[in-house]
């Protein structure tokens, strides 16, 4: 336990120091842009991606896979992480259509950035799917029993809806109505999907975790909704705390122009 509460110490410092560090030098960049600044900020991000790769895979092992602890997978990780990055990419998507319906950064957020954003969305969409699947598929080849009970488990009962719900609404409908071009350069309709991908990662994520508790059925309580409500009007109440401290652009940033006239070609 002792080791447990060290490691989850851990994580937090790393994700706590590489995201202070650049958002210290972003609120610089603001006052007056600096090259050295700019490179200083590529000397953190570098490490720091492999930093946050073992950071977020080690947590992913520690706070869901650990639930069982006669299950394991190696692909654990990298599924938290795309579903993890998809997540934040619909947020982003959602704050900025919600920054554009207020007039704010109305002229700077263009259709071209909301079909870029759409892209990722969409591309990260296909990758937690792959690596969902890739984690299935390789199981259930091995037939392995202390591997295969996992899946076992998400097949009983109510839970074998939860996953039909989890295969067609977490990837087959985000796939078929986010793969036109004109849906992503709607932003009503793409923060539409953006609220339906949130919603299918809280089930994703309540899929990995309550089937170690409640092994032969899925029972919603009270709990379950209040708990994600408070902690998300937490956080979505100090991020709008920090966000409204400093300028949303940095306007002394020289690639700035380049960014808000760009033209997506595909």
């Amino acid at each position: 336990m002792p080791f447990f509460v060290i490691r989850l110490v851990i994580y937090f410092v790393v994700w706590f120091v590489l995201s202070k560090s650049l958002y210290s030098r972003s609120i610089k960049d603001d006052e007056a842009f600096s090259e050295n600044s700019h490179a200083i900020m590529l000397r953190i991000s570098a490490p720091g991606m492999i930093l946050f790769a073992f950071t977020i895979t080690f947590a992913a092992f520690d706070w869901m896979m650990s639930l069982d602890p006669h299950w394991y997978s190696t692909i654990y990780g990298l599924n938290f992480f795309a579903g993890s990055v998809m997540a934040m990419l619909a947020v982003l998507i959602l704050i900025s259509v919600f920054l554009r319906s207020k007039v704010v950064l109305k002229d700077v957020i263009t259709v071209e950035h909301y079909h870029d954003m759409g892209k990722l969305l969409y591309a990260f969409i296909i990758l937690w799917a792959y690596m969902a699947f890739s984690q299935y598929f390789l199981i259930w080849y091995a037939n392995i029993p202390e591997e295969t009970v996992f899946f076992l488990h998400r097949w009983q009962g109510s839970w074998k809806i939860v996953s039909l719900v989890i295969v067609f609404g977490h990837f087959v409908l985000p796939f078929l109505a986010l793969i036109t071009r004109p849906a992503k350069r709607n932003p009503k309709f793409l923060a539409v999907m953006c609220v339906w991908v949130l919603l299918m990662h809280w089930v994703d994520l309540y899929w990995n975790i309550m089937p170690t508790f409640q092994k032969h059925s899925a029972l919603l309580s009270l709990m379950d909704f209040t708990t994600m409500i408070g902690i998300g009007c937490l956080f979505c109440g100090l991020f709008w705390w920090i966000l409204l401290k400093q300028p949303i652009l940095t306007y002394t940033d020289p690639k700035l122009s380049k960014s808000i006239n760009m033209i997506n070609p595909f």
